[in-house]
């Protein structure tokens, strides 16, 4: 019983992880395109790179942690 927990666990972090990513993926063309915010394709860079550095850096403190 533990095993499918733990397993139905881990697939919501997969899924949830991916979520995130495909999110940016389609948000960030329409923010380019749109005069709202401003942005460029080099801010838009910066966001994304920031964000994945950010994710990185997480999942090696989790993996420490855990």
């Amino acid at each position: 019983m533990t095993h499918r927990w733990t397993a139905a666990l881990a697939w919501c972090a997969v899924l949830l992880e991916g979520y995130d990513l495909v999110v940016l993926g389609t948000v960030i063309p329409v923010l380019l395109d749109g005069k709202v915010w401003g942005m460029t394709p080099a801010s838009a860079s910066v966001v994304t790179t920031v964000g994945l550095v950010g994710m990185m850096i997480g999942a090696m403190a989790a993996g420490a942690v855990t």
